[in-house]
């Protein structure tokens, strides 16, 4: 097994040495699992079809100067090209002095509309930076959008955040900023180590975070576990794992008088091992919280009058009374045992 020996040659992930003494590169990220296997690449008819990957070790084999499969990419001194963001061909590129970490300043701070930050990778998952003030997708959230800005004053427009995958899937500490299409020519301008402004667009991301807060009130009127969220810029849902019918606007009276209370969000954090004393904090029974540090994020809702509290690590407002005005629109059965509570803005 290619991951036992150890290869110092790959700083962030030493166990993952190439059983076939590969040392031509120093890591692999992407998922070739998303769009096909990248050994297949001898039934392309693209004559630049050369290269043999090893998905599993690490490695590659490179008998041409041309890999196939979008976001497989290797740390080499000759970068190999891959499919960039649906298709077009590009060089992988990555800043070799950062691990692919990105520094999630939304999470202390949601009002950050705005950062500085450097390049470090451009690849098939989409561009890596140092620090953003971009949320990914992930707990029932949407990912962010909005603009960077380059030094020279043009702006590259951002169409979604995700979370960084490995190649077995797994989630990264990187956080991909995912170009809008039609940006070809402007993307070849930038290259990792370049400083970029981040701009979010703060209308849609504000609308997120009302909503995301409106859904943690919710949680305070129907005591029920979740099985199913859903948080976009338009409109927000919950699924309860309840049989009892709900009233929609018993419901939407409850978040008025919530909101108009104006009780303080406030972020904090636990211990894992207070979570694992606690577990009916987890009020959702599809998504968990993340763990992997030690700690764990929570949304605290009210002050010596507690409404909601929670692990999460989404975007909130600062105070209930920020929400506005927040109905429920329709509720549906969807199952036996789920009632779906559907919210958009007055």
């Amino acid at each position: 097994q290619c991951r036992d020996t150890g290869n110092p040659g790959n700083p962030s992930h030493p166990g993952n040495a190439c059983h076939t003494g590969h040392t031509g590169h120093r890591d692999l990220t992407g998922d070739a699992r998303d769009s096909g296997d990248a050994r297949n690449t001898r039934d392309s008819g693209d004559p630049r079809d050369k290269g043999l990957s090893c998905r599993r070790c690490d490695s590659a084999t490179v008998q041409g100067p041309w890999l196939r499969g979008p976001g497989v990419f290797f740390w080499q001194e000759s970068p190999v090209p891959f499919p960039l963001f649906g298709g077009r061909w590009a060089p992988a590129r990555r800043n070799r002095e950062n691990d692919g970490m990105t520094q999630d300043l939304f999470r202390q701070d949601a009002y950050l509309k705005d950062c500085t930050a450097s390049v470090v990778a451009i690849d098939g998952q989409g561009i890596v930076l140092d620090r953003t003030v971009f949320y990914p997708l992930g707990g029932g959230q949407a990912g962010d959008s909005g603009v960077l800005v380059f030094g020279d004053g043009s702006t590259l427009a951002i169409a979604d955040t995700r979370k960084g995958k490995d190649a077995d899937g797994r989630p990264t500490h990187a956080i991909c900023h995912l170009p809008a299409a039609g940006q070809d020519e402007l993307l070849t301008k930038l290259k990792p180590g370049d400083a970029v402004t981040v701009k979010v667009d703060w209308e849609r991301r504000h609308k997120l975070m009302r909503f995301h807060t409106t859904t943690h009130l919710l949680c305070h009127l129907v005591p029920q576990l979740v099985n199913g969220c859903s948080i976009t810029p338009d409109y927000a849902r919950l699924d309860f794992n309840m049989t009892d019918p709900l009233d929609k606007e018993a419901l939407t009276e409850g978040i008025a008088r919530l909101v108009a209370a104006g009780y303080p969000v406030a972020v904090g954090a636990i211990t894992d091992e207070e979570l694992d004393a606690n577990p009916a904090l987890v009020k959702s029974m599809s998504v968990q919280p993340p763990r992997g540090t030690g700690r764990v994020r929570t949304i605290r809702i009210g002050g010596d009058e507690q409404i909601d509290f929670q692990p999460c690590g989404g975007t909130h407002v600062a105070n209930t009374a920020e929400i506005g005005a927040v109905v429920v629109t329709r509720i549906e059965k969807k199952s036996a045992t789920t009632r779906r509570v559907v919210l958009g803005f007055a």
